[in-house]
């Protein structure tokens, strides 16, 4: 009998054990979430860095895509020629082929001038008057974003293409950088309540966003109004309110091309649904 007890003992102390060692292992988790939930600071600071990583990642397929067409014999030929059929017919293939991955508003053929000879996509020709194409005209090559019209803004590159060290004209390839916005909250997070968005803001005013372009101007009235300082934790973050919800927000200068030339273009927030305490805790 005494045996049989002093197993159901062991049994019952194991099981008494086991429980133990599991709420202290939920308690420390919990204690975890709940320090974390109450101090993760500006958080979207990080994801502010990943986006800009993943921007410069694209810029640098347009940049791939332009000195690639510079190459191609038919492209070369064509602007040689001064054939603006050619060009015309060649602009278009060409954007229709890479638009297959990603959207291009504008492959166009250059003169020496950087005065637009053929070009496919809705990119606005006063774009071209703009201080960017100054490498160009100096034969040299160019890359970077710039702020222009329709599209707000974009990752772009432009190649000079001379002949026997003479300068005949030049390409140049623009994405734009909503495509880039757009994917990247796509990839955020795969709840879209809780996916991170974007905009591209110029004195006060949303040029580019992951909103529709018809709430840009809400967008903008509401950012100028409601955007304010909190504290998460010990650390001073950021939040403003859309249609009567709540968005942590973080922000970073964007150095490009404008019209007045290379320096400061804007600022880009980055936001997402500011969620409550507790639901950080259990999440």
């Amino acid at each position: 009998m005494s045996r049989l007890w002093s197993l159901k003992s062991r049994i019952l102390y194991a099981i008494v054990a086991l429980v133990l060692l599991t709420v202290g292992s939920t308690l420390v988790v919990l204690h975890g979430k709940m320090r974390d939930a109450a101090a993760r600071g500006d958080y979207l600071a990080k994801h502010m860095n990943r986006l800009l990583a993943f921007q410069d990642s694209v810029r640098g397929s347009v940049e791939f895509a332009t000195r690639t067409l510079s190459r191609d014999a038919k492209a070369m030929a064509a602007l040689r020629s001064g054939d603006v059929a050619a060009m015309t017919a060649l602009a278009e293939t060409v954007r229709a082929e890479l638009s297959l991955s990603m959207p291009y508003d504008a492959v166009c053929f250059l003169g020496p001038y950087a005065e637009p000879l053929a070009c496919a996509g809705g990119i606005e020709n006063s774009v071209f008057s703009s201080k960017a194409f100054d490498d160009l005209r100096a034969s040299r090559f160019s890359t970077g974003l710039m702020a222009a019209k329709p599209g707000g803004l974009y990752l772009f590159a432009a190649q000079p293409v001379s002949v026997q060290g003479e300068l005949i004209g030049g390409l140049f390839l623009a994405a734009p950088a909503r495509y880039v916005y757009a994917d990247y909250k796509q990839q955020s997070d795969s709840k879209k309540a809780k996916q991170h968005e974007a905009m591209y803001v110029v004195d006060g005013s949303v040029r580019t966003a992951t909103f529709p372009k018809e709430d840009y101007g809400e967008l903008t009235k509401e950012f100028a109004a409601t955007a304010r300082s909190t504290m998460e934790g010990d650390t001073e973050v950021r939040i403003f309110d859309v249609r009567g919800t709540t968005r942590d927000y973080h922000s970073r200068v964007l150095q490009g091309y404008g019209p007045g030339g290379q320096g400061v273009i804007g600022e880009l927030v980055l936001f997402r649904v500011r969620s409550s305490y507790e639901a950080r805790v259990y999440e």
